[in-house]
């Protein structure tokens, strides 16, 4: 099988054939460049996804959502064709058919909901930003909207998981996931030229722009991904790295996401170092700990009486 085929969301027919060892061998190097960058940009999405959820200063309505888009990217990344291309390769077995299109099917669901949470973050800043007082009221209702939406993604995946759906269908939830992108682009477009036009009137969005940046920047690397689709094919250069270089700016656009977080929000960068911080104290206090008891077998026995040391407190 032709490594862009299997590479291309689109080409169903050819992208849900068996995947067999002795072809994939020949684009180990690719599979493994590619599982690499999927690697990295996973622990990114779960540095955005703990960092939000482990402190409670930072768990306001934004960063929810925020950290939702990063969940279901990481979701998108678990079912990487690649990684389970090289444990065919590795292991020596063959990947069935219906394998490979229930992973493509499951995998194009989270891509398509990952564009549906960016879209949902893009609309809860221009709501923010242009309309406050409406937001306050209608911001008590999201973790209900959410909670619908992983209702209904968990009953889908379900239905995915157990029935052998078509190659068609993975071209319908394609065309859906181009219309959402394109929808998203024109949002995006048109925000910020209506923040142009209110800087150039003297009268600027004071709210932060950090959401809308991380909407600009996904939608950069969808932008950049798919013009290097359409270089290729005019091109016609069919060497398979322009073909990873295309899925590394689809996949990993949670390295661009977490960037921005670091870099823009000082919030962020301080809860996530707090962390680490707290962490390497935590280790280097058992370090010591361990140290003590080979030096003092007998330090770890408290021979003080509580009550005796309450009496003292007092």
């Amino acid at each position: 099988m032709d490594y862009e085929e299997m590479m291309n969301l689109t080409g169903v027919e050819n992208s849900t054939e068996p995947v067999y060892r002795e072809e994939s061998m020949k684009y180990i190097a690719h599979e493994i460049i590619f599982l690499i960058c999927c690697i990295v940009a996973f622990f990114a999405d779960v540095a955005i996804i703990f960092t939000t959820l482990y402190f409670k200063q930072m768990r306001n309505a934004p960063n929810i959502l925020i950290a939702n888009w990063a969940f279901t990217d990481l979701c998108s990344l678990l079912v990487t064709p690649s990684g389970y291309r090289l444990v065919s390769i590795l292991d020596k077995f063959d990947l069935p058919s219906h394998f490979m299109r229930t992973l493509l099917h499951v995998g194009l669901t989270f891509h398509y909901m990952t564009i549906v949470s960016v879209l949902i973050v893009l609309m809860d800043w221009f709501v923010t930003a242009y309309f406050s007082k409406f937001s306050k009221k209608i911001r008590i209702y999201y973790k209900f909207v959410v909670a619908f939406i992983w209702v209904i993604l968990l009953i889908w995946l379900i239905v995915l998981c157990t029935q052998d759906l078509s190659p068609k269908f993975h071209k319908t939830t394609a065309n859906a996931c181009f219309v959402t992108l394109f929808t998203l682009l024109i949002c995006i477009i048109i925000i910020r030229f209506i923040n142009m036009l209110k800087k150039r009137s003297g009268r600027p969005v004071e709210h932060p722009k950090l959401a809308l940046n991380l909407c600009t920047g996904f939608m950069i690397s969808y932008v950049l991904a798919i013009a290097n689709f359409l270089l290729v094919d005019l091109f016609r250069a069919r060497h398979p790295l322009f073909q990873v270089i295309s899925m590394c700016a689809i996949f990993c656009n949670s390295l661009v996401t977490f960037s921005l977080l670091y870099f823009c929000d000082e919030s962020f960068q301080a809860h996530l170092r707090r962390s680490f911080q707290c962490k390497f104290r935590r280790n280097e206090n058992s370090f010591s700990d361990s140290e003590t008891l080979e030096g003092d077998p007998f330090s770890e026995v408290s021979f003080h009486c509580p009550t005796e040391q309450l009496l003292t407190n007092n």
